[in-house]
């Protein structure tokens, strides 16, 4: 980890029911996965972003919603939002794998425990993989991690053997006891096959964290994957504002979706019309880490959602 990393992990802290069963490792929404090559960053290096393959039987249900007018942002965003949860969610990076959604749950779990960066990913992915669950090229829900991590409890980066990525690994479950020195069993969820902005804002009210799984359209180019860039503070970001459309682009992002993503919610702002989002693409994505969405986009692209506290 650089120290830039370091430190903004470190800034993180610093800043930083009911329970429904699991779904059965239900995977009918996303078929495989599919690479994005995008620019992410002001050295414009690129990144390969792994974006879950919509199936096509969920393709042909999934109906946008209308789309009406939305602010222009290109003056930029004003931060902090009018309501921001004081502990922010660990920036983190999956890398090209179609782990969004092991990445997404797991942080806001430690934004609810009030950890940093300290779950596992390589090896809640290790434990699932020897449970003959292969969640590598994507999940389908926030309880396919979170059920078996109440259950057998978590393990620490400090603590497990491989670092991430490696998809080959398995561990036991006799082998990932042993491990084990996180305990997350106190975690509660609240799943939401249809989630709205109001049931968004009142969980973020409670205290607690959202993750979101989005429709992307990902029709070629970086903004129907990355959004927008962003402006904030009077500098602009790559990427990090997913709207329908902005200033004089003829082009609307709000549409049927090819690529599905997992992101964690953690603020609004009902005058700026927008949501604060944790992402799961590196500090370089984004405004260090963090995207932005308008409930316009919100009302178009967003498939479910799950409280998490």
């Amino acid at each position: 980890m650089s120290f830039l990393q370091w430190f903004l992990n470190f800034l993180g802290v610093a800043i930083c029911s009911q329970i429904l069963p699991a779904k059965a490792y239900l995977n009918d929404r996303f078929d495989g996965d599919q690479i994005v090559h995008i620019y992410i960053g002001d050295d414009k290096k690129e990144k390969h972003i792994t974006l879950q393959k919509l199936s096509d039987k969920f393709i042909m249900e999934f109906k946008s919603k209308h789309v009406g007018t939305e602010i222009d942002y290109s003056k930029g965003v004003k931060v902090p939002l009018d309501f921001e949860l004081p502990y922010s969610p660990p920036v983190l990076d999956q890398g090209q794998y179609g782990t969004c959604v092991t990445f997404a749950t797991t942080s806001a779990m430690e934004a609810a425990l009030k950890w940093c960066d300290v779950i596992s990913q390589q090896c809640t992915l290790e434990y699932l993989a020897g449970k003959g669950i292969n969640l590598w090229n994507g999940a389908s829900y926030s309880s396919e991690i979170i059920e078996p991590l109440k259950e057998a409890g978590a393990v620490s980066n400090s603590k497990c053997p491989n670092a991430y990525p490696k998809s080959y690994a398995y561990l036991t479950a006799d082998m990932y006891k042993k491990l084990v020195d996180r305990n997350v069993s106190s975690i509660q969820y609240l799943y939401y096959p249809s989630i709205s902005i109001l049931d968004v804002k009142n969980a973020i009210r409670n205290g607690h964290y959202v993750t979101l799984g989005i429709g992307l359209m990902n029709t070629g180019d970086a903004v129907s994957v990355q959004g927008y860039d962003v402006k904030v503070g009077g500098k602009k970001y790559s990427g990090g504002l997913w709207a329908c459309k902005q200033g004089l682009s003829f082009t609307s992002y709000c549409g049927v979706p090819k690529g599905g993503h997992e992101i964690v919610v953690y603020g609004f702002d009902d005058t700026q019309k927008l949501l604060k989002i944790r992402n799961s693409w590196s500090y370089k994505a984004g405004y260090m880490g963090d995207f932005y969405m308008t409930y316009e986009f919100f009302e178009a692209m967003v498939m479910d959602g799950t409280e998490i506290y």
